[in-house]
């Protein structure tokens, strides 16, 4: 079913809902996190990393925008940085994502008491 409305979407090609975007990205937590990257940009423009047209992104080590420490920040290609996969179980850098799953001689244990 979910595959069906998937090629649906595709071939059909549905018409953005801008005045949609526009709300979702007017949020105060959104409006934060984008002054946030702008701060970081500036940051790093004063230090010297990277300067304006020079097709970097700065990126934020912890995927967090709203942590600026030096350390934290870095310059990166723009293809590098929005490159990686932001779904599955992988994490940052396609390094395996550290929350713990449930061990299988576990599962087996509860689906056998029940």
């Amino acid at each position: 079913m979910v595959l069906l409305l998937l090629l649906l979407i595709k071939v059909c090609k549905l018409p953005r809902d801008y005045k949609r975007e526009r709300q979702l990205q007017s949020t105060p937590v959104e409006l934060a996190k984008n002054a946030a990257r702008k701060r970081a940009r500036r940051k790093l423009e004063k230090s010297g990393v990277v300067k304006k047209h020079d097709g970097k992104d700065v990126d934020h080590k912890n995927r967090n925008p709203l942590d600026n420490s030096r350390g934290n920040l870095k310059a990166k290609p723009k293809s590098a940085n929005r490159s990686f996969s932001r779904k599955g179980t992988k994490g940052v850098y396609g390094k395996k994502n550290p929350t713990p799953r449930p061990n299988k001689s576990v599962i087996s244990k509860t689906k056998r008491a029940r």
